[in-house]
């Protein structure tokens, strides 16, 4: 039902009703007579049918992923993981809204966490939001100084507001830190000192 669910109010893709001959859910439930299945091996009976397999595909990673970062958030309502992990969900699928406000939900229950500094970052880039991705990197690489992933990052959002110093001089902290820096990274910086 969360598949259903992201599909339908959240991608904004909602999935076409079952065939009359497709079993409910539950029926597939059934085929475990010595036992209640988990709701995964439930899925997994319920889609080796070829009608329901197409839907479900789609569907069922995203609810069982959102399923569990749920579950994990109502037994332990400060366990900042599950709320990076579920930001990260929903970054990959668009909602930048609650991505933002679970990112910052990790942050307030562990300030030193520097995933969900990185990862509200990119966000931040991919929202071209620039003065926050470089806020957040710049907080994430305080508390990590010798992660070069960090500098790359905020490195290309320095690259994006012009600050090509900025930008070269931390590609220089990322390369010495052992971080492969993209060759289109550097091929940008390049490109932009040339009149």
């Amino acid at each position: 039902k969360r598949g259903v669910f992201l599909l339908d109010q959240i991608l904004g893709t909602p999935a076409p009703p079952p065939p009359a001959d497709v079993p409910d859910l539950e029926e597939s439930e059934k085929a475990f007579k010595d036992r209640e299945p988990t709701l995964r091996e439930t899925l997994e009976r319920h889609r080796s049918q070829s009608l329901c397999k197409s839907c479900h595909d789609r569907m069922d990673p995203l609810g069982l992923a959102l399923e569990n970062f749920n579950r994990a958030i109502e037994l332990n309502p400060e366990y900042a993981i599950a709320y990076n992990n579920r930001a990260v969900l929903y970054c990959s699928i668009g909602k930048w809204e609650l991505a933002l406000k679970d990112f910052d939900t990790a942050l307030k229950y562990e300030p030193d966490y520097v995933d969900p500094l990185k990862n509200r970052g990119i966000a931040y880039l991919i929202l071209k939001d620039m003065k926050s991705a470089i806020r957040d990197f710049t907080r994430a690489i305080e508390k990590d100084p010798k992660n070069g992933e960090l500098y790359n990052y905020r490195a290309l959002s320095y690259l994006f507001e012009n600050e090509l110093s900025s930008a070269e001089k931390d590609i220089r902290i990322a390369v010495k830190l052992g971080y492969k820096i993209h060759p289109a990274l550097k091929s940008l910086i390049e490109t932009s000192r040339k009149p």
